[in-house]
């Protein structure tokens, strides 16, 4: 059996997660479901989502609508309570630096752009949405491996701007000084919670 919680992995939520995860399991076991004791964080993440002995997961929801619907059951979207969000839905908050002089997001087109991953909807596929909208887009992306690490690239002036799921930038403010450097240009509009798909891989129930 495998489990992971993959999303908002970071050692100040580390306690945290555990006791997520032990509350999950009790629920599991109510239920007549066996699962592990311990969560394989450091897993990649294509493992742990295609291995068949699957028992619980997240996924942000780009590619669960492109390479994994069908394969597993989604049983549940987290609701973090986030600010001008209906439940279960969330946005992206799009930074830039505090210095940078440009305040439109249409000035953009020729700068930096850091995400995380390609196929990541959050940190790419809804920055790109919302610059559609306005007949915008940008060029120039750089793959960063996650979404504090994008927010850093802009810090450091190794990219200008990037798109960073809400609930992850409440906790760069709260754990990363260099946010500091950071200021919020733009949100996108909230979506319903695909970001955070729990999955089911052998077992029909709800949690």
């Amino acid at each position: 059996m495998i489990a992971s919680l993959p999303m908002y992995v970071r050692p100040e939520l580390q306690t945290t997660h555990q006791r997520y995860w032990g509350a999950i399991r009790c629920a599991l076991a109510q239920r007549g479901i066996e699962s592990s004791p311990d969560l394989a964080q450091g897993t990649a993440l294509e493992k742990v989502w295609n291995d068949p002995a699957l028992v619980l997961s997240q996924i942000c929801g780009l590619p669960y609508r492109t390479r994994l619907h069908g394969k597993v059951g989604l049983v549940g979207t987290p609701d973090y309570g986030l600010p001008g969000c209906a439940a279960g839905y969330y946005p992206s908050v799009i930074v830039v630096r505090k210095d940078d002089p440009r305040t439109a997001l249409g000035a953009f087109g020729n700068a930096r752009m850091a995400c995380n991953a390609v196929g990541s909807q959050s940190g790419f596929a809804a920055l790109y949405a919302h610059l559609a909208r306005g007949g915008n887009r940008i060029a120039d992306r750089r793959c960063s491996g996650s979404h504090v690490a994008s927010a850093r690239m802009v810090a450091q002036h190794s990219a200008d701007i990037a798109a960073i799921d809400a609930q992850t930038w409440r906790y760069i403010t709260r754990f990363d000084p260099w946010a500091e450097k950071l200021r919020v240009l733009d949100r996108t509009a909230p979506t319903p919670g695909t970001l955070h798909h729990q999955l089911v891989q052998g077992y029909q129930c709800g949690l």
